[in-house]
């Protein structure tokens, strides 16, 4: 057993103080973990860190323009090219007329070969 020699009053009273302690750590952590609390988090280490991450980008535009500028491009063309994809227009083997193409449709049915048949001298096997 445990010698112990508090009295009833003082082992409640340190019950009592830890579960308010474990009630605001819990809340705190609630605070911390729900949105609002990310937000706050996220944009003071912004306000902390931000003008480093400023600096250091600018200071890698001066030193590698081009690298920076190609990079720049292929980043706009990631984030705005796919907006004009859906316009694009491809024009199958059996029909004259163009058909558009949209997202997630094909312009030739499955049975359908996109590619060109084969040269008729690959049919002959006899002379191998």
């Amino acid at each position: 057993m445990n010698n112990d020699k508090r009295s009833a009053n003082q082992i409640e009273h340190d019950i009592e103080r830890h579960r308010a302690e474990l009630t605001a750590n819990l809340e705190a952590l609630q605070e911390k973990l729900s949105i609002n609390g990310m937000v706050r988090e996220v944009s003071q280490q912004v306000r902390a860190h931000g003008g480093d991450f400023g600096q250091s980008l600018s200071r890698t535009m001066r030193e590698n323009p081009i690298p920076a500028t190609l990079i720049a491009i292929g980043l706009g063309w990631m984030m705005f090219g796919k907006k004009s994809s859906s316009h694009r227009v491809a024009v199958d083997s059996d029909v004259a007329e163009p058909t558009a193409v949209g997202v997630h449709a094909h312009a030739t049915p499955a049975y359908q070969s996109s590619r060109a048949p084969a040269p008729s001298w690959l049919d002959d096997a006899s002379g191998i």
